[in-house]
């Protein structure tokens, strides 16, 4: 098992199937811990990804030491997943409608 790698992409979908990717290990290595998470995060992550995490991780040295899931994950997408970008997919989702889309055709738009 070897998830993929992030390296800063602006592309809305290599974050969106890193983030999906992490989960279904998180969940097949069955990790509960939350430093586990950010572990296995902070590894695959590469490029402009890996230096933004080495600063995010060295400004958060004053604060908490443990990094939860949460607070990484939050952080992370609101980095590279701007706000702008939650809200249009959020519309998007509230505004889709099945019309003559088959039922798989529709359960697979948001996935």
């Amino acid at each position: 098992m070897n998830p993929s790698e992030f390296i800063g992409s602006k592309n809305t979908k290599d974050l969106e199937n890193f983030v999906e990717e992490l989960q279904k290990v998180f969940e097949i290595m069955q990790l509960v811990i939350d430093l586990e998470h950010v572990e296995l995060v902070s590894y695959q992550l590469k490029g402009v990804a890996r230096i933004w995490y080495d600063q995010w991780k060295k400004n958060r040295a004053e604060g908490p030491p443990l990094l939860s899931w949460a607070v990484f994950e939050n952080t992370f997408l609101g980095r590279f997943f701007s706000r702008e970008l939650r809200e249009a997919k959020v519309k998007e989702f509230l505004n889709l409608q099945q019309e003559a889309m088959s039922v798989k055709e529709y359960s697979l738009k948001f996935t």
